[in-house]
């Protein structure tokens, strides 16, 4: 038979078998005590009890050194039957108070025992009493019972407490079978729980969503990795770390059921925005907390951003494409026409100065004409496969030696020492990284450090210039690549413009942040060329 399983059953089996004895024992000095005080008592009791207690004690070691058998437990129980028969015809055979133990044992083996063993059991039961009846009353025992008994009375008490193991073995396979069917159930009840808490952790921990509960005093019990991810800080979920603490005064106290998008700054420094929605924490239909769900919005929200300004760009540009070509022919003709008018006419010199100022203000106004129309034109895109790092390295070294209005930027590069292989168009790269590191000197007219760092992974190539000049105005960060958009005096507002576009036709994006600290940080992301992308992500970045 193979082996079961240490259900409890069986550990309570030994246990309770240890407890018995020491009851047993303590029951028997109790009832001779006055004999143990004159040196009396019944020595074949004791020796029994001993020889009992000794297999006890050695089959408690045994369960614990080997796996437990149907049969072995059998075997065990009937050792118990056969020595508390010994103790039955050591303590008066059918007057001995320890008859009723039989039906105990039987009671017990239901819990550890099949149906058909605890019939055979209570069968083990029977032939240990009828043999120490038996043989008492044969007088082939050692030791006397109390009074004689007639074989007519021996014989119907030893019928009587057959039928009396006989019914007990009946009741007590009917309630091991209801025990095992219940404790079967329960078993499967419990799996099914604990299946159902692990699908339940497992699916906070899997939702992009940070999730926080507390209850009704703002002590946070529970709040799931996404929570402390977003908000880049450990929770301690155990009921010492308090909401407020985490998400501030105002937010904690945020109206039910309503939805919030507020800035949230990180321990890093940096600041998020973040959607948050409360709803009450319900316990059979009390209000015993609160849950605060949030997700990060500040990826979709710019991403609704350069949707939006790409939506108005290309309205701008169509409606101010035609426009261009309209204003171009007559400001070609106002031009010739000053110019013949000073030729041939005598002007003098005040009428002079005014037709060169006509002359020069229309050679401006048709190079932003120029600009505009090479802006809003489709590009001719010639992609080769370049070294990213390089060609930003050598547009540096030109950048800290410019000469200008403004004083050239100190230039703090860190672009690794690794090539960054890309697929681009070099004449259009040179001119969106030379337009951006142009308004970073003109955003530090008194001089200052112009950060270049690239961060290149599987997902491709993040650039960032960042200065620590005045800054972008509040709101700006979405209509700042918008056509004629220009933050510093005489500029056309076309060069963030022409480089967004550019940035685009190359399948990248670029943005606009206000970092910590002031200044303004321009983030771009390119993709990487096919073979470098798949170098990156084998070596795990």
């Amino acid at each position: 038979m193979p082996p079961i399983p240490d259900v409890p059953g069986q550990a309570w089996l030994s246990r309770a078998r240890l407890i018995f004895l020491g009851l047993l024992g303590a029951v028997q000095v109790a009832l001779t005590a006055p004999y143990l005080l004159y040196g009396g008592g019944d020595r074949g009791f004791w020796q029994i009890w001993f020889t009992w207690l000794g297999l006890a004690v050695i089959e408690w070691l045994w369960r614990h050194a080997r796996p437990v058998r149907q049969l072995s437990i059998l075997a065990e129980l009937a050792t118990d039957a056969l020595l508390l028969g010994g103790l039955v015809a050591a303590t008066g055979g059918p007057d001995s108070v320890y008859t009723l133990f039989y039906a105990l044992l039987v009671i017990a083996s239901a819990l550890v025992l099949e149906r058909r063993n605890i019939y055979l059991l209570a069968v083990c039961c029977a032939a240990s009493l009828a043999l120490a009846i038996g043989l008492g009353w044969r007088g082939w025992l050692p030791g006397s019972w109390p009074r004689p008994v007639s074989s007519h009375a021996a014989l119907l008490g030893l019928i009587l407490s057959m039928i009396a193991l006989a019914v007990t073995a009946y009741l007590a396979s009917r309630m091991g079978a209801q025990l095992a069917a219940t404790g079967e159930l329960l078993r499967r009840q419990e799996q099914i729980t604990a299946s159902l808490r692990a699908l339940n952790r497992n699916v906070m921990r899997s939702v992009t969503g940070g999730l926080i509960s507390s209850d009704l005093d703002g002590r946070i019990y529970y709040a799931n990795p996404a929570a402390e991810q977003i908000l880049s800080r450990p929770i301690d979920a155990g009921g010492r770390t308090m909401i407020h603490e985490v998400l501030g005064q105002e937010i904690a106290q945020a109206p039910l059921s309503q939805r919030l998008e507020f800035p949230f700054r990180q321990a890093s420094g940096e600041t998020r925005l973040l959607g948050l929605t409360v709803t009450p924490l319900l316990e059979e239909g009390q209000t015993v907390g609160r849950v605060y769900s949030f997700q990060d919005l500040t990826v979709l929200r710019r991403e609704e951003r350069e949707s939006r300004a790409r939506d108005r760009m290309s309205a701008m540009g169509r409606m101010a494409t035609g426009l261009a070509h309209e204003i171009r022919n007559p400001l070609a003709s106002l031009a010739g026409s000053v110019q013949l008018l000073a030729r041939f006419a005598p002007l003098d010199a005040e009428q002079k100065q005014l037709a060169e100022v006509i002359l020069k203000e229309s050679q401006r106004l048709h190079r932003v004409v120029s600009d505009f129309l090479a802006y809003a034109r489709d590009r001719d895109i010639r992609r080769r496969r370049l070294d990213l790092g390089a060609l930003l390295r050598e547009l540096l070294q030109l950048a800290a030696h410019r000469a200008g209005p403004v004083p050239a930027p100190e230039i703090a590069a860190d672009l690794g020492a690794a090539p960054i292989w890309i697929l681009g168009d070099d004449d259009m790269l040179r001119q969106v990284f030379w337009n951006l590191i142009e308004n970073a000197a003109r955003a530090m007219p008194q001089g200052g450090c112009l950060e270049v760092s690239a961060r290149p992974s599987a997902a491709g190539i993040r650039l960032e210039f960042r200065d620590h000049g005045c800054g972008l105005r509040p709101g700006t960060e979405e209509t700042i690549f918008e056509p004629f958009h220009s933050e510093f005096p005489g500029g056309t507002g076309l060069g963030l413009a022409t480089a967004y576009a550019i940035v685009e036709a190359h399948g990248g994006k670029i943005w606009a942040e206000s970092p910590p600290g002031g200044g303004a940080s321009f983030v771009l992301h390119l993709p990487l060329a096919d073979s470098a992308a798949l170098a990156l992500s084998a070596a795990g970045n």
